[in-house]
């Protein structure tokens, strides 16, 4: 498998005792598979070309313009992903799941690019929750432990 929200629904579906998939009869079935692959497909996308317009390209090829257009693209949809999860601490279903992994995913990541100051106040609100989580403080320690200098 080669697409990061196909192995994450993969693993999700096949490992059911993680907890992490929402069945299709739960009620909260169809914000999952939406916030799942809006992570991916919404969120980094646009970040990626953000990221290749400002950093990753020679200086000569840098569009500060087509940059722009991707951060105010991104931020919009995160803020209106913010507004779709109104009142809940999830994507979906009232817990976590693998939906949050691809949405929290998209933050982290708009925060790596510097891009933290920007974000809606719900959306550093919701990934601070993530971030809190018991299981991410073990994984980011792992991490660390295993970090290449």
């Amino acid at each position: 498998m080669s697409e990061s929200s196909a192995i994450t629904q993969y693993l999700a579906d096949t490992h059911p005792e993680a907890g992490l998939s929402v069945a299709p009869s739960d009620p909260a079935y169809a914000d999952y598979p939406n916030f799942l692959h809006m992570g991916e497909a919404t969120l980094t996308v646009p970040q990626t070309l953000y990221f290749r317009y400002t950093m990753l390209e020679p200086s000569e090829r840098r569009n500060a313009q087509v940059a722009e257009d991707y951060r105010r693209w991104v931020l919009k949809r995160l803020e209106a992903a913010m507004g779709m999860m109104y009142g809940r601490d999830h994507a979906c279903g009232g817990r976590f799941t693998a939906a949050d992994i691809s949405v929290g995913y998209a933050i982290k990541f708009a925060e790596a690019l510097g891009l933290g100051d920007d974000l809606p106040p719900a959306a550093v609100e919701y990934f601070r929750r993530l971030e809190a989580r018991p299981a991410y403080q073990r994984v980011m320690a792992v991490e660390r432990e295993n970090a290449v200098e």
